[in-house]
């Protein structure tokens, strides 16, 4: 059950198959060959449990959503090393209940999308102190019930999949968490969305 993918510096592909394999796995892009693993299933520093996304930080470090640990776990990727985790299980700031997307951006923010919360956690990246939280569960603009995926695009938005009952994309101001359009609706059609994803 792969549920997140990165592409690295040299153009490989990282996924996150955590739900039953709990570990990270890299493929050459150009012919599909698996180049190594790490992490193991568990709850222990370095180790995976459930699904969510991965992304890169400036210095190369990977991030990991541990959606099953509900927390955030940052690891060396060139051999997997726990570097250090953000949050903990809970519904508070900085707390999470199956954390799934995460995105950064140029400014030094992890951008946090929790399944089981409803919502988007803008946090500093630095030291994980929380800066804002945005939305709650519901179908209106800014709302969310069981958001998966996250980005930011090329204005410094946030991009949120709101697909499982909602079926569509959002688009967020990062800095204060205004609703500024949706796109998208429920079903199989083109342009349409149904379930989770990234």
């Amino acid at each position: 059950y792969p549920c997140g993918v990165a592409i690295d510096g040299d153009g490989n592909i990282v996924v996150h198959d955590g739900l039953t394999n709990g570990r990270i796995q890299v493929f050459r892009l150009s012919d599909g060959a698996h180049l190594r693993s790490f992490g193991s299933k568990g709850s222990g520093p370095g180790q995976l449990d459930g699904c969510g996304g991965v992304a890169f930080d400036a210095e190369g470090n990977l991030v990991v959503a541990d959606g099953g640990n509900h927390r955030i776990q940052v690891l060396r990727y060139s051999d997997g090393q726990h570097l250090r985790t953000i949050g903990e299980e809970g519904a508070g700031n900085g707390q999470f209940d199956d954390p799934w997307g995460v995105a950064l951006d140029g400014a030094g923010h992890l951008v946090v999308v929790e399944v089981g919360n409803h919502r988007v956690q803008v946090l500093n990246y630095g030291d994980g102190s929380h800066v804002r939280t945005i939305g709650s569960k519901g179908s209106g603009n800014g709302q969310f019930v069981y958001p998966s995926g996250v980005a930011i695009d090329g204005d410094g938005n946030i991009v949120v999949h709101d697909g499982y009952s909602n079926g569509r994309i959002q688009v967020l101001r990062l800095s204060d968490g205004a609703h500024l359009r949706s796109f998208g609706s429920k079903g199989s059609g083109p342009g349409q969305l149904s379930g989770h994803g990234g």
